[in-house]
């Protein structure tokens, strides 16, 4: 073998060397990164052993190899990722919502902390929750009010001469017409009042009056 030859082979085989050292260690370079403030997530391109791929909502990413890929926090709502390789990849914090992951190698794959609902939905869903539970502590309050005011029964079973005034507004005011007879059938009006503004305490809804001799 000649001098030329043989650095050639030498040169092959350093080649050769490099390559595999690439595959073996799965290297990936993003690009172009963008980070979406409001999300914390990211988008971008990102190359992979040479091959370049959009890490974006919807992206076509069918039977692509992501071993040993850092695609934390990435933005791959929607994505096809059909029988897509990501073995011992870090998809940690990652949107996967609605990400077609059929036949996909998720062999050792970092998933802690994966969105599955879409960040925004995901607010919208928990400010319903919380209106819904107020709402719920308010009938049940009102049910519980209603079912402890007397019922007709114990009204009509009131003492004979007492006067029973559902508050509202947390005062109520009484006015009293004096009347008077000479046969005690036959009354008339004296031209006299007595008016009472009362505060109520709260927590009562029911006062009765009675008059003292």
């Amino acid at each position: 073998m000649c001098i030329r030859d043989r650095k050639k082979s030498i040169l092959l085989s350093s080649l050769l060397f490099l390559v595999s050292v690439g595959s073996s260690f799965g290297q990936a370079i993003w690009v172009e990164e963008r980070y979406d403030p409001v999300t914390g997530l990211r988008t971008g391109t990102i190359d992979v052993r040479g091959f370049f791929y959009e890490i974006k909502p919807f992206a076509d990413l069918r039977r692509v190899d992501f071993r040993n890929v850092d695609l934390s926090k990435a933005n791959l709502y929607g994505a096809n990722m059909f029988e897509s390789n990501l073995s011992n990849a870090d998809l940690s914090g990652a949107n996967l919502r609605l990400v077609n992951l059929s036949g996909a190698n998720l062999t050792q794959t970092n998933l802690d902390d994966v969105i599955r609902i879409d960040p925004v939905l995901d607010l919208k869903i928990a400010d319903l929750e919380a209106k819904l539970k107020i709402a719920r502590e308010e009938r049940d309050v009102a049910i519980q009010e209603k079912n402890a005011r007397p019922s007709i029964d114990e009204l009509q079973d009131a003492r004979s001469g007492s006067i029973i005034i559902n508050s509202q507004n947390g005062t109520v005011t009484i006015t009293f017409d004096i009347e008077e007879s000479d046969d005690l059938k036959n009354w008339q009006k004296s031209g006299e009042k007595i008016t009472k503004t009362i505060q109520l305490r709260e927590g009562k809804k029911f006062y009765r009056f009675s008059v003292n001799q």
